[in-house]
């Protein structure tokens, strides 16, 4: 192919039967083919006719549509006499043809195409079998740019009653409905109960029904915080935080009762863009007033559906049963039939060596070694990208409040890695990229964000947990020999039920030497994306101090590149690494496992109701984000009163650090619809 492409391919090939000699006795042949348009294949060759002296030439024609290949051509003598024809037809042909609904004998009639995702949950990756629960957004992703390019799909009726989203997730879905609409669809949403951010999404569409017995729940926007200092001295424990940071302030829950006014800040700018960009986009799409919308959400909050369609934020009642007939009755057709749109693993053109690869990476989670974001794992897998000469670029996709440092930086450091190496990484942020998850996004070749998602939070904080009185309420005591001024710093008293405890309070000593490491990796923190981002070191003091931003005001600030989803991403990274219109492939890691194993086998001392220290418990109470969830089954599952899972999270990371530095945003940061994210 000296073209680089199929337009122009030359063949040529030597044949020997078993009992001939290979170089005497061989014959020869060799060819072209020319595919002057997608689906038309043109070809001749010539060879030596078997056992004889003399040349055969033939001619060929071809036409590949959709899933068929039919061809057929003659064969000639070297005096032109015509020999003999063939035919061939052949299905799901390694090539790629004319779209068979571009044509007028197949484009006559057009379909509404239905996408169900009722009580589905739509989420970055699930399991390859035995998975009806979850959707993959790439797999539906790419389903919704086929619908969008077929010509036989006049309209898309899609499902939402149930369906949860990760927000940024939804946020994206809502452009792919725009898209839709640009294109010359007509997209009908189905509801039944919705609050506000599913309801956001629907308002996307250009029809909207609803169950007769549905509602919409549109409160507006509040976030709310614990402050556990009253609970953590009724318990007998006791809290020295480790905080230098103006907004930083991840401690106050545990320090705390009642909100500093650097929070009140921060938190007051989240609850405002969510708010804005929720009622915003619905007024603009439902042809309202924004005043009409702030109404709507001051006098009613939950709205039934006979109120929302008097109001005009939904169009009928209905149920999704009733779609199909509605839609013959009211469009004059119906659903697609099976097979109107391809099946995603069905071939294109047959590659003459390996693809290029674009590795999608999922960073989710809590920002440790071994679980969340997986620092070990992941790093060492973007490690062995550097070296693989098929790849030509990467995209991380960031959705991590923080933690442990340590993982954070070897990711970081993997993907610098990849940039010396020409490989350009495009980072995508999701729903929160806050702290350690700022961290992991900074060296990015260009960082993608979304007006819903939480990021920054550049700092560094810390606390130290220690025994205040429980053991003796508890009637424990302890004892212990140590050498060495600080040995018993972190000397543990057992704890029924919660394990080890620190014995006492760090002393002034330790405290300043912990604020002194504290402070130098926040000036690591500062210094780092000052590179990352080519910005003045003076600069990023400005929009740290552990402010977290939502993803338009990132951009404002020079964090953030511009707004975009996991779609934008991927084509990002396709021009960056200068592919054009070139075939490449996508892979996705961590890989998707084929299904979820059932857990059998509890640890026996979770039976027994002990654990080896507070956070082993704690570690039960707090579901652990992952792109295919995780589960710690057999600990305890009901918290105390007065204590939340989001306190939960932060207290065991705090316990887990010992008094070490944190990269972690506040987790009770996120609107309480986010932190349930699938």
């Amino acid at each position: 192919r000296p073209l680089g492409s199929p337009l122009l391919t030359l063949f040529a090939d030597w044949t020997v039967n078993h009992d001939q000699a290979f170089f005497q006795d061989g014959s020869w042949g060799a060819g072209v083919e020319i595919r002057p348009l997608r689906g038309l294949h043109l070809g001749a060759k010539w060879r030596d006719a078997p056992l004889t002296d003399t040349t055969e030439w033939q001619i060929n024609a071809g036409i590949t549509l959709g899933l068929s290949h039919m061809t057929g051509g003659a064969r000639h003598d070297q005096d032109g006499e015509h020999l003999d024809n063939h035919f061939m037809l052949r299905l799901n042909p390694p090539f790629p043809g004319l779209k068979d609904d571009t044509l007028p004998l197949f484009s006559r009639k057009t379909y509404y195409y239905p996408i169900d995702l009722e009580n589905k949950v739509v989420t970055y990756q699930k399991y390859q079998l035995f998975d009806d629960t979850r959707v993959a957004w790439l797999d539906l992703m790419r389903r919704l740019h086929q619908v969008r390019d077929c010509h036989r799909i006049q309209g898309v009726a899609i499902n939402l009653a149930g369906t949860r989203f990760r927000t940024s997730l939804l946020w994206e879905m809502r452009r792919e409905i725009l898209a839709l609409k640009a294109a010359g669809k007509e997209v009908i949403v189905h509801l039944d109960r919705a609050d506000a951010r599913l309801y956001y999404l629907a308002s996307a569409a250009d029809r909207i029904t609803m169950d007769p017995y549905g509602s919409l729940q549109i409160p507006g926007q509040a976030l709310s915080r614990s402050y556990l200092k009253g609970t953590l001295e009724k318990l007998g424990l006791g809290f020295q935080p480790l905080r230098f940071f103006k907004y930083k302030s991840a401690a106050e829950t545990l320090s705390r009762d009642h909100m500093s006014d650097a929070d009140r800040e921060q938190r007051q700018r989240i609850v405002d863009v969510l708010y804005e960009t929720i009622r915003d986009a619905v007024a603009r799409d439902r042809g309202l007033e924004p005043g009409q919308v702030d109404n709507l959400i001051d006098d009613l909050g939950e709205v039934l559906t006979d109120e929302a369609i008097a109001h005009g934020l939904v169009d009928a009642a209905g149920r999704w049963d009733q779609m199909g007939r509605w839609l013959r009755e009211n469009r004059g057709t119906g659903y697609a039939p099976d097979g109107t749109l391809p099946p995603f693993l069905a071939r294109t053109d047959e590659p003459w060596g390996p693809l290029p690869t674009i590795p999608v990476v999922y960073t989710v989670g809590e920002c440790a070694m071994d679980s969340g974001i997986k620092g070990r794992a992941t790093s060492a897998y973007l490690r062995r990208l550097v070296k693989d000469p098929n790849v030509v670029a990467v995209v991380l996709r960031a959705d991590s409040p923080g933690g442990d440092p340590l993982p954070s930086d070897l990711i970081t450091d993997a993907v610098t890695q990849l940039k010396k190496a020409g490989k350009p990484v495009i980072v995508s942020q999701g729903d929160v990229a806050a702290s350690g998850g700022y961290w992991i996004s900074m060296e990015g070749s260009e960082i993608l964000t979304t007006p819903l998602t939480v990021t920054g939070s550049i700092g560094v904080i810390g606390g130290w947990i220690h025994d205040d009185g429980l053991a003796g309420k508890a009637g424990v005591t302890s004892d212990v020999v140590s050498r060495g001024t600080h040995a018993d710093l972190f000397s543990t008293v057992n704890i029924p039920l919660l394990g080890g405890v620190p014995r006492r309070a760090m002393t002034e000593e330790e405290l300043a030497r912990v604020e002194t490491i504290i402070r130098a990796m926040y000036d690591d923190f500062i210094t780092a994306v000052a590179k990352g981002r080519d910005m003045d070191k003076d600069a990023v003091q400005t929009v740290a101090q552990g402010r977290v931003w939502m993803g338009g005001d990132a951009i404002d600030h020079g964090l953030c590149d511009t707004f975009g989803g996991l779609g934008d991403a991927i084509d990002t990274a396709r021009r960056r690494a200068g592919l054009g219109q070139r075939r490449y492939q996508l892979v996705e890691y961590p890989p998707r496992q084929l299904f979820e194993l059932p857990n059998l086998l509890p640890s026996m001392p979770s039976l027994l109701g002990f654990g080896t220290r507070i956070n082993h418990l704690l570690a039960g109470l707090v579901p652990i984000p992952a792109p295919v969830e995780e589960t710690v089954s057999g600990l305890p599952r009901n918290l105390p009163a007065g204590l939340d899972r989001d306190s939960m999270l932060y207290l065991r990371a705090i316990n887990d650090a010992m008094g070490g530095p944190l990269l972690m945003m506040s987790p009770d940061l996120l609107p309480a619809g986010w932190r349930d994210a699938p």
